[in-house]
């Protein structure tokens, strides 16, 4: 090992895994707002299924999208210090959490590709005996 704890090269992989999580979500955040803008400025003379939008249906639509990439930013900002926090082996429960919530459907704009298996990995490698002890 080239210097380094195994504990340190153990949680690398994971950590990183989850900053990629958090940038990713952190893009698909600011994704989902300008599409949520720009539907909202380009939207309001196209027709629906039902016929012309109604007055307010759009605003509602706007402050939906608003609303989640907001969610998904702030989730995207905590899995990030999360992972950073893993890399340096500090605050082991909220890189528990992090874990949990890089996985959780819906709570990043790429769950199932990319949280689901990085929160997974990352709580088996938490879990392990010798990293629980370099937390410490």
């Amino acid at each position: 090992m080239n210097g380094e704890p195994a504990a340190a090269q153990r949680v690398r992989g994971p950590a990183i895994g989850l900053i990629v999580t958090a940038i990713l979500t952190g893009f698909g955040s600011l994704a989902v707002a300008a599409f949520s803008i720009a539907g909202f400025v380009f939207g309001e003379n196209r027709l629906n299924d039902y016929g012309p939008y109604r007055p307010g249906e759009s605003v509602t639509q706007l402050g939906a999208g608003l609303t989640m990439a907001a969610i998904w930013f702030l989730v995207a900002c905590f899995i990030l210090y999360a992972g950073l926090q893993m890399s340096r082996l500090r605050s082991r429960e909220l890189c528990l959490v992090a874990s949990v919530l890089a996985m959780i459907p819906c709570t990043t704009a790429i769950c199932c590709l990319v949280g689901l298996p990085m929160g997974i990995w990352a709580l088996i490698v938490l879990n392990r005996p010798e990293v629980r002890a370099a937390f410490r």
